[in-house]
């Protein structure tokens, strides 16, 4: 179907030179209206010559150009990749070796934009033409290269804790070394000095040049200090040094940045002492403690680290205010190689982001085992029971349905953890032709004809046409399936189901309203997360992935829709989804403008 539409806009394309000699038909301008008023951005290419034969309003509204002013660009106008790059893209696609690219496009306001574009080649008057289609996925891209920041950020505070252990072993090494050697040269000029009965004048040039090689031993040291010191601030860890005495003499710029919300002056920097500040260590951190968990008591620990010499100490804290995260928190004392010791240190890390994914991982161990175990438990009881009895044909078939159905569920779950890892991967592929939403809504409603006949489904199309729209029809139905099924495990007491299709400026919308358990108000800004299930008692005996509505949203999102939700908790909630349309392609006239399954009004 891609391919038809692409020959008829090539075609009216060359009509506006060619008016006289054929003639428009109104299906044409069907299909031609179709492309010009599509949500999604399309492009009509010349392969050979990069030029833009045709682009629709999406494209203009997205590039800012008009669409007179994109057809007399070429595509190397917009790609920021050179015009022989381009065009050698452009061939791969006309030989259909690739459909699929990533570019990133240049806009008119000169922003750069990371884009997928989906290709494919017809012939028009014996030439080949590219019909391209263009998604923005700059937010994507973004959200993995954040993520890519992440993981190397946890790699450099790896190499940098590396680097710091050898650096110290280094220059231990290094200064133990200077001081065998400078004692040997003391011994040597000890012995020369009375060996040879050195004049005074000499004696003082002697002198002279040991204390230029101290002051030079001295000036190295304190570069080496102050290497040592920018490593510390790089470190991505807070660091807060402890003498002796139990005064705080050292914070480092990793620290400063974490507990910002401390007014720590920077005339402190280097030698940072509390009683400068007016109060005592405790004081101190009993203010960086605010906001955490058991807070007073992790006071009192830290102070009496303070005074210990020999224990390590670790610690996972939970901070609420001023800031909401999870901190590790990590103590060793402060001994050298020589058993000297300098105090302790206090390491604090941000582990919130860590604390994020491994929340992620257990739902998803959760979920996985939880709905896992009843269809294999039901397998494998009735199988076992069809292997090890003998039972009547009717009983056989009762069986074999019920394992058949289980089967099917877990095919269901382990599809939802596939589409949900190839939409979030960038990797689903979407097969979009036109389709008529009212057929979609009818098959959705047949899946549920087997349901109990407590509820009862009513389909109302409030308009004499039904209206095409460019899509998956598989991935549009698994949306109505999903929200069908929500609406009918979620109303235990059964009643109506509400279906309305409408529509309005090139967009339609399909409402699914029950009367159900609703939803409370303060879970409705969490609903299409993935793994998200409302925790209450009358919803815990009720099975499901919490996948659904998560994978409904990217397959909306990836047909340029909106998808939303309105509830009263405890009367029942209603689900929609907005999808673009052409208002002049529709599927013609339908006999009834309702359609409805289940019970009756009387409820029989």
């Amino acid at each position: 179907m891609r391919k038809a539409i692409v020959l008829l806009i090539l075609i009216m394309t060359f009509l506006s030179g060619l008016a006289s000699a054929y003639a428009i038909t109104d299906k044409d301008i069907d299909f031609y209206k179709l492309f010009e008023n599509h949500g999604s951005i399309m492009l009509l290419i010349d392969p050979q010559t990069g030029e833009i034969r045709h682009a629709n309003k999406a494209a203009s509204d997205y590039y800012g150009y008009s669409v007179e002013q994109l057809k007399s660009m070429k595509i190397s106008d917009i790609n920021i990749l050179s015009e022989n790059e381009v065009i050698n893209e452009m061939q791969a696609a006309v030989a259909e070796q690739r459909e699929h690219f990533i570019f990133r496009h240049r806009l008119a306001s000169g922003e750069i934009r990371t884009v997928e574009v989906y290709s494919c080649p017809h012939a028009a008057d014996d030439k080949k033409i590219l019909f391209s289609t263009v998604y923005d996925i700059t937010e994507k891209v973004r959200l993995a290269e954040k993520n890519k920041i992440l993981f190397i950020s946890l790699l450099v505070i790896l190499m940098g804790v590396i680097v710091i252990i050898g650096f110290f072993t280094l220059l231990l090494f290094r200064n133990k070394k200077r001081l065998v050697e400078s004692n040997d040269l003391l011994k040597e000029t000890n012995r020369l000095l009375h060996e040879k009965q050195y004049s005074l004048e000499e004696q003082n040039t002697v002198i002279k040049g040991l204390n230029s090689q101290l002051e030079d031993d001295n000036e190295r040291i304190q570069q080496q200090k102050e290497i040592l010191q920018a490593i510390i601030d790089s470190f991505g860890a807070g660091i807060i040094m402890v003498d002796t005495e139990g005064n705080i003499s050292f914070i480092n710029e990793a620290w400063r940045d974490l507990f910002s919300y401390l007014d720590i002056s920077d005339g402190l920097n280097r030698k940072f002492y509390i009683s400068n500040m007016g109060y005592d260590t405790k004081t101190f951190f009993q203010k960086m403690m605010t906001g955490i968990e058991n807070g007073n008591e992790t006071v009192d620990k830290l102070i009496e680290l303070t005074k210990d010499k020999e224990s390590r100490f670790c610690a996972d804290l939970e901070q609420t205010k001023p800031v909401r995260r999870f901190l590790n928190l990590y103590s060793n004392p402060c001994i050298s190689y020589k058993n000297h010791n300098f105090g302790r240190v206090f390491v604090f890390r941000d582990v919130s982001h860590q604390k994020e994914v491994e929340k992620l991982k257990m739902d998803l161990i959760n979920t996985v085992s939880h709905e896992l175990k009843t269809p294999m438990s039901s397998v494998l009881g009735f199988s076992e029971l069809l292997l090890t009895r003998k039972l009547s044909e009717e009983r056989s078939m009762e069986y074999i349905r019920t394992i058949n159905t289980e089967a099917r569920r877990l095919t269901n779950l382990i599809n939802d953890f596939l589409d949900m890892q190839r939409m979030e991967s960038g990797r689903q592929i979407f097969n979009k032709k036109l389709n008529s939403v009212d057929d979609i809504i009818k098959d959705a409603i047949r899946l549920f004809d087997g349901e109990d006949n407590k509820y009862r489904i009513i389909y109302k199309k409030e308009m004499d046409s039904s209206p095409l729209i460019f899509c998956d029809r598989d991935k549009i139905l698994q949306v109505m399936a999903n929200i069908l099924s929500n609406a009918v495990k979620y109303s235990p007491e059964g009643g109506e189901i509400h279906i309305d299709l409408t529509g309005d400026r090139g967009r339609i919308m399909v409402t699914v309203k029950d009367q159900g358990l609703g939803i409370p108000e303060n879970a409705m800004d969490k609903l299409f997360n993935r793994f998200y299930r409302i925790d209450s008692d009358d919803r815990r005996n009720i099975g499901g992935t919490g996948l659904g509505l998560a994978i409904s949203k990217e397959i909306i999102r990836a047909h340029g829709g909106q998808i939303g939700v309105d509830s009263v908790y405890g009367k029942g909630s209603s689900f929609y989804f907005i999808l673009p349309c052409s208002e002049g392609s529709m599927a013609g006239e339908t006999e009834d403008d309702s359609y409805s399954r289940g019970k009756d009004e009387s409820g029989s």
